[in-house]
């Protein structure tokens, strides 16, 4: 079986590379691979590397690791660029809310997303693919990071490499099986949309339709549930996710209806009593999940200085269940399988662009990646996704376009803002001296 070079860019978020060497030593059709780990911020990557060391050491798996600050050493000759990185971190991302409030209030909120916010996340993209093009240019990219749709779309406008999204949102079937009393290794399903907007079809258990057994769950055991500490902001069986259900037909999966992903502007957080009555606190998630990606590193520092136990008695072991590296052993292995996939949509979703990057269920092997021929998705759905597809289009025409008069007329459009609020907001963020490399490319 076929060994692997595999670059890891963005590889000082520990939990995420921990994951990749997880996997690594579980799939032995896959040792004698090399990782190079790359990132920016060396103390975190130093954590990365040691961990990765130490842990395959101790699972006995024939994997090579080198840690580096260069993108270009990390990804010269490599088979595989596993791309994670999030430009400034979870914590980089409230300076554009904080200036937003400042022009525009509570009304505000709107300017801080869009191409202006993830920016960064977009010309990084942009860069590792050129970078990939010219020095690894077989290779596969597998991206990661958000903004998943925008992310893949423009890496496909931008170079010509063979290029995937992965999101673990699908999992989510497994964990509302279960919640509803299914046997998830008797449940089949199929979810799919653009990325963070996917829908719940063909979902069934044992050969029957499944969805009954969820309507009864809804009937008869979630207004318990919904009182209980145990439904927390968002959570996949939470009162908005069933709201959602309910109007729209099909069950929303993964982050469709959480902060990680629309959130559904005003829906269900216009009010303080909106947010309490359907628990949306999007503070308390974003601060949970920052909370959680923190205390990962100091998990994995303390863990490092113990030098008496080893890794596996207080980190996590065995497979992760992703399928970043599952993907790596398909291509390079052809130990073909269904995944989860984020490609051009190219037909296989009636009613979306071909050129817009969509998230489905696809056949992968050593022969590539043969996205499955999907139903339509209902209507009340596909109101929502042409919104969306034009706020992907706008993002990625606005970015490669590099005009700042294009920059306001896209934020403007995102908006209910007055022009001069916004105008102000986009001069205040492109004059600010951190932010020299978004005023050298809007002009």
């Amino acid at each position: 079986m076929a060994s692997v070079r595999l670059a890891v860019i963005g590889a000082g978020s520990a939990q995420f590379s921990l994951g990749v060497v997880r996997d690594l030593a579980a799939i032995p059709t896959l040792w004698g691979s090399h990782v190079r780990f790359m990132d920016i911020d060396q103390h975190r990557l130093d954590v990365t590397h040691a961990v990765a060391e130490r842990y395959a050491a101790e699972a006995g798996a024939d994997v090579t690791f080198i840690k580096t600050l260069d993108r270009e050493e990390a990804l010269e000759g490599a088979d595989f660029v596993l791309n994670c990185a999030l430009v400034g971190g979870w914590r980089g991302r409230t300076y554009l809310r904080e200036v937003a409030a400042k022009h525009a209030g509570e009304g505000g909120k709107a300017l801080a997303m869009g191409v202006l916010s993830s920016f960064r996340q977009l010309d990084l993209f942009a860069g590792i693919a050129r970078d990939v093009q010219r020095l690894c240019p077989d290779a596969w990219y597998i991206q990661s990071a958000n903004p998943m749709t925008s992310g893949i779309t423009l890496v496909n406008r931008v170079a010509p490499v063979k290029a995937v999204g992965l999101c673990h949102g699908i999992n989510d079937v497994v964990h509302i099986s279960r919640m509803i009393g299914l046997d998830p290794d008797r449940v089949t399903a199929q979810a799919y949309g653009l990325n963070h907007f996917i829908w719940l079809r063909n979902y069934s258990c044992g050969g029957e339709d499944a969805y009954p057994a969820l309507d009864r769950w809804i009937e008869d055991e979630s207004q318990a549930f919904w009182q209980s500490e145990a439904c927390t902001p968002s959570h996949s069986l939470g009162p908005k996710a069933v709201r959602m259900y309910q109007m729209l037909g099909l069950y929303p999966i993964g982050d469709t209806c959480t902060p990680g992903g629309g959130n559904w502007p005003a829906w269900f957080r216009a009010t303080p009593e909106l947010v309490s009555r359907w628990k949306e606190d999007t503070g308390a998630w974003i601060e949970r999940h920052i909370q959680n990606m923190e205390g990962r590193i100091a998990e994995f520092e303390k863990a490092l200085a113990d030098k008496s136990a080893p890794l596996a008695a207080s980190l996590p072991s065995g497979p992760t269940g992703e399928t970043n590296v599952t993907i790596i052993d398909a291509l390079a292995n052809g130990r073909g399988g269904l995944f989860q996939v984020n490609v051009l949509n190219e037909g296989a979703i009636p009613g979306i662009p071909d050129d817009i990057a969509v998230e489905l269920p696809a056949y992968v092997s050593r022969a590539g990646i043969q996205k499955l021929q999907l139903e339509p998705l209902p209507e009340p759905i596909m109101h929502f996704v042409r919104q969306r597809v034009l706020r992907v289009q706008n993002d990625v025409e606005t970015y490669l376009s590099r005009s700042r008069t294009r920059l306001l007329l896209a934020i403007l459009g995102d908006s209910d803002v007055g022009i001069d609020a916004a105008s102000a907001f986009v001069d205040e963020v492109l004059s600010h001296p951190s932010n020299r490399d978004m005023a050298a490319h809007f002009v």
